[in-house]
């Protein structure tokens, strides 16, 4: 998660559920432990106390809030507004001009400069190779290419 947290049930226990006066609503056990997935929380729009419910799933977080006078859109906006950090489709990640004029000049496959800027703006490895509709070997040959250019490769993973 772009805040730091290891995944989203994790961001919610630490940021978005305390901050919102939530409880946990549904569990399940892994082990010997209880690992909650399912919350009730404020709505950050309509500010009454139970009205939304936050899930984690699938390494995301699903939202819904049961009033129902506003919908998705907003009530991520709300959620992004309050949590920037947490919600990386609302904030945006500043690239530098002198990264893309480095990939500009670089004398690579187009299929892997088309990674790295992907990469570079904050989209995950799996999307990215949604959004370019690259098989996993096409993907992971571009892959090969940039860790060949490690000063760009560091950037488009983050690292710098």
């Amino acid at each position: 998660m772009r805040c730091g947290a290891l995944d989203a049930a994790d961001c919610a226990v630490t940021h978005i559920v305390p901050a919102l006066n939530g409880h946990c609503t549904k569990s399940r056990t892994v082990g010997r432990h209880q690992l909650p997935y399912e919350w009730s929380c404020r709505c950050p729009i309509c500010e009454r106390d139970t009205k939304m419910t936050l899930t984690a799933s699938g390494g995301r977080l699903i939202f819904y809030c049961h009033r129902r006078d506003h919908g998705q859109p907003a009530l991520r906006a709300a959620l992004a507004d309050r949590f920037p950090k947490c919600f990386s489709g609302t904030a945006r990640r500043v690239v530098e001009t002198e990264d893309l004029v480095l990939l500009a000049r670089r004398d690579l496959p187009l299929t892997a400069k088309n990674v790295a800027l992907l990469r570079m703006a904050g989209i995950s490895a799996a999307e990215a190779r949604r959004l370019l509709g690259l098989p996993k070997s096409s993907y992971y040959r571009a892959l090969r290419e940039l860790a060949n250019e490690s000063q760009i490769w560091d950037r488009a993973a983050g690292q710098d």
